[in-house]
């Protein structure tokens, strides 16, 4: 299955300035069918030319909402469809997700994603309780430069005081960021991920950012950091362009001892949940020249960092449950840990139990 499976289908009417946005965030290799409530030949050509991977279809005059849905839908030749707002913009993960939750989920006939609210609720309950003094990080996985912006004030408003940004999959991400630094109300914190490279390539390469890029990126003044990508060979590259008064942080907990090899000053990843203790007397150990103190216990992490990426985000909340934190249910279509798993999982954290948290 892949976003090739998908096609979205948008209704619009006299929506040009809006779209424009909501097409920017979708994956080009997604089909679209953008069904216009109106007669405007000037709309459907300037539409279809800016972006290849649309189809606009004219109605002629407006049918409705409803209406106008059908018609896209009838169009429809892949799997799935996916129906979207003209205002909506789509974080990079959305299509992978919904993929995930097609496999996940058996027998449905509608699925429906989260809101963005969510993030900001539960943003604002942690800076509360932190009484803001953590550093709180507000995730946007958005391509576009109004709904970047637009989303680290909600952020803001929210109680984060940094956010963290994707690196866009489109577009030229210098000047994404140069309008991001300038305007936006929170110090930004850049993550790369998506490294690819062509099949016969000999060199580290990535499918959103030459190192210099990232750099240039990096040394902007209302940049503070960057969070890398699994690749250690090109974020070793892209470590020599990136300032050293910026974080520079590794992005995963079987990569920490890697990381500070390369010269990552920090880290962000989902076994900082359980382990943080654990990544800063790795930092620590290395950092007294105790390198096999080091990676007896990198060996440790690397081991419940896997079962965790292998059985998922209801391995995390058991793990934290385990640790006596009271949670509900993993988020469908995550299931929650089995009993085997469960025992499995109290047993590798017995192994470093005095360095969680």
């Amino acid at each position: 299955m892949s976003i090739k499976d998908i096609t979205i289908v948008i209704t619009s009417f006299k929506s040009e300035k809006k779209i424009r946005n909501c097409l920017n965030s979708i994956d080009k290799q997604c089909r679209v069918i953008n069904v216009e409530n109106s007669n405007s030949q000037d709309y459907k050509q300037k539409i279809e030319e800016e972006f290849k991977n649309v189809k606009c279809i004219l109605t002629g005059e407006n049918l409705g909402y409803g209406k106008a849905n059908n018609i896209g839908l009838k169009k429809t030749k892949t799997k799935y469809a996916l129906i979207l707002n003209p205002d909506t913009e789509l974080d990079s993960s959305a299509l992978e997700n919904f993929l995930k939750a097609t496999e996940t989920i058996s027998n449905f006939a509608i699925i429906a994603p989260y809101v963005q609210e969510e993030k900001y609720q539960a943003t604002k309950i942690i800076s509360e309780a932190s009484k803001n003094s953590k550093l709180i990080i507000g995730g946007i996985d958005n391509p576009s430069i109004y709904g970047t912006l637009n989303q680290i004030e909600k952020f803001h408003d929210s109680g984060a005081n940094h956010v963290r940004i994707r690196i866009p999959r489109s577009g030229n991400t210098v000047n994404y960021f140069e309008k991001i630094s300038t305007e936006s109300s929170l110090p930004v914190i850049v993550i790369h991920q998506n490294i690819g490279g062509s099949e016969n390539s000999i060199k580290p390469e990535s499918s959103l950012a030459e190192p210099e890029e990232i750099g240039e990126i990096c040394s902007m003044d209302n940049i503070v950091g960057y969070i890398t990508d699994h690749s250690v060979r090109f974020e070793a590259i892209v470590r020599n362009h990136v300032p050293k008064n910026k974080y520079f942080w590794i992005c995963n907990g079987s990569l920490i001892i890697h990381g500070v090899l390369i010269g990552a000053n920090g880290a962000c990843m989902a076994f900082g949940n359980i382990g943080s203790a654990a990544a800063h007397k790795i930092f620590e150990y290395i950092k007294l020249n105790q390198f096999q103190d080091a990676l007896d216990l990198q060996k440790k992490v690397t081991k419940i960092d896997y079962f965790i990426m292998k059985t998922g985000r209801g391995c995390l909340k058991a793990a934290l449950e385990i640790l006596g934190f009271e949670l509900g249910l993993p988020r469908k279509p995550q299931p929650s840990l089995d009993k085997k798993n469960l025992s499995l999982l109290e047993k590798e954290l017995e192994s470093v139990k005095p360095y969680l948290f």
